[in-house]
């Protein structure tokens, strides 16, 4: 009997023993730079809003938040990084809507975002403006329905990159309300807004950044925000839900995730101070000056439902348009 108690005691004071470094993990992080890997090249859209938050944690956490890019594969290289790295912490992922169409464009990725990854924040919503041709004569998502309604293809929509958030967002548009489109396929956004400034497509959806002047100019026609409200700088043009069209809008993100298996107090701190970055007065005005949509505050659990959720509505749409990577 005395063996027995003694050894209870001993598991006992062991555990006891084991109660502040459960509490050390998360007083403690970060205690040496932090990786943040963004899987877009320099100076693109991604990297300058990552860089709004890195900037800030560096200060608050008082050690080095680096950002390193490692672009391409539709993104898939800067995955790969960071699956070399320690669930620590310390190798952190900004990703786009790619991270969620990847798995369901390409047949033989190793990793899927709801198995691998862990939601931290989401950093910005990343609005889709829908935008026609000057020439083309509609004003409304509705009139465009009605055009397309009646000639069944002989429309044309630019789509710059199997599963892009353009790709997504107009097939989800397509398929929401029953109508047919011809894709005209390009390398990328700009391409194919210099066909569209050119009338050869007829209609695109596009991120704000590149067509805002166009649009201030005439030479393109706002019909409807992809987003979950209106755009500052467009304030007079309705969101699809608007326009009638609820079942065609699912927000786009940027989101900031750690790795699958990361110490929950870990991850509880990152998303608490991600959290207190983005509601800065000076992090929102940014964002809204790029034209995105700042984000609302969610926990890690309300993050990992939305990339599920995301995950499975986005793969569906991508199956029934049968987009396959390039």
């Amino acid at each position: 009997m005395s063996r027995h108690l003694l050894f209870t005691f001993a598991l006992l004071f062991t555990s006891v023993l084991s109660w502040p470094l459960k509490v050390d993990a998360n007083d403690s992080f970060p205690s040496k730079t932090v990786r943040v890997i963004v899987p877009y090249p320099a100076g693109g859209t991604v990297d300058n809003v990552v860089r709004l938050y890195t900037e800030r944690l560096s200060k608050m956490w008082g050690t080095q938040v680096i950002v390193e890019n490692k672009p391409g594969a539709d993104g898939n290289i800067g995955v790969s990084e960071v699956l070399k790295g320690a669930p620590d912490g310390y190798t952190l992922l900004v990703h786009g809507p790619a991270i969620i169409a990847n798995p369901a464009i390409y047949s033989n990725l190793s990793w899927h975002p709801t198995r691998n990854f862990r939601g931290l924040s989401v950093l910005a919503w990343v609005p889709q403006i829908a935008v026609a041709a000057a020439d083309l004569p509609v004003k409304s998502m509705r009139e465009l329905e009605n055009m397309a309604r009646k000639e069944p293809g002989k429309l044309f929509y630019g789509v710059p990159g199997a599963g892009s958030g353009n790709n997504l967002s107009t097939q989800l548009f397509l398929q929401s309300v029953g109508v047919e489109m011809t894709a005209v396929q390009y390398k990328g956004q700009p391409e194919a807004v210099m066909d569209l400034l050119a009338n050869r497509v007829n209609f695109m959806f596009v991120s704000p950044s590149i067509v805002l002047q166009h649009i201030s100019a005439g030479k393109l026609r706002a019909l409807a925000i992809a987003g979950p409200g209106r755009l500052t700088q467009l304030p007079d043009i309705p969101t699809l839900a608007e326009s009638g069209y609820p079942s065609a809008v699912r927000p786009f993100w940027f989101s900031m995730l750690g790795l699958a298996g990361t110490p929950e107090p870990v991850l509880q701190k990152i998303n608490a101070d991600l959290v207190k970055v983005a509601a800065s007065s000076e992090v929102q005005a940014a964002l809204k000056n790029g034209g995105y949509q700042p984000p609302t505050a969610m926990s890690v659990a309300q993050m990992d439902a939305l990339i599920r959720s995301d995950s499975d509505a986005w793969g569906a749409v991508i199956r029934k348009a049968g987009i396959k990577a390039e």
